[in-house]
């Protein structure tokens, strides 16, 4: 995702601060995410009252221990309320169609990462680069750029149709809101890793296995 909005921003011309703010945007824009962050967060986010993004926006202002180191980086190079705008897709100005966009440089990179973990873009007909060159900076109608971005379409299609929203994925997600609904978890356990879930919550891996 970072090294779509460097490419991006240097076709561009934006100036060097500019892209600075985009990739270092890019490079944390899932930092709130939590372990199966997905599939419980429906359940935890009633509970707790805030999920991925909030807790990301905690990180970003430093808020715990987790987020102090990073946020004197942030603070010292960087300027931290254009980059939450831009993750809360609240930026218009330049670079904020690059999170907003309905072919954005996140979707751009999961999709295609999706069908590389299941090996099914070996020939590499999907190209990052191409899906952001025809997504972002050709803005002529032209048969490659129509023939890619619907290539596109239909990958992200497919993606949907067999792994996001298939039968073992939504039992998969009601499994683990289920098993919390009779769990409790708590606030440290939202800015824990997966091991440590594992440890924690071995029944619920257990029975997603």
């Amino acid at each position: 995702v970072a090294a779509l909005a460097n490419y991006i921003s240097t076709k561009r011309g934006y100036s060097e601060d500019l892209k600075n703010n985009l990739i270092a945007a890019s490079l944390i824009h899932d930092i709130g995410h939590m372990p199966l962050s997905h599939s419980a967060e429906p359940y935890i986010k009633r509970k707790l009252g805030y999920g991925h993004h909030e807790i990301g926006e905690q990180i970003i202002d430093g808020e715990g221990d987790i987020g102090l180191e990073l946020n004197k980086i942030l603070n010292s190079n960087f300027d931290t309320t254009f980059i939450k705008s831009l993750l809360n897709n609240k930026m218009t100005s330049d670079g904020g169609d690059l999170f907003s966009n309905q072919i954005n440089i996140d979707t751009i990179d999961g999709i295609i990462r999706s069908l590389e973990y299941k090996g099914k873009n070996k020939t590499n007909r999907l190209n990052r680069l191409e899906i952001a060159k025809y997504a972002f900076l050709n803005t002529e109608c032209t048969k490659e750029k129509y023939s890619s971005l619907d290539y596109f379409w239909k990958s992200k299609h497919f993606v949907y149709y067999n792994f996001i929203n298939k039968d073992y994925a939504f039992i998969s997600d009601k499994l683990s809101q289920l098993f919390f609904m009779e769990n409790s978890i708590c606030e440290r356990d939202l800015y824990s890793t997966e091991n440590a879930w594992e440890k924690k919550h071995y029944k619920l891996f257990y029975w997603l296995k």
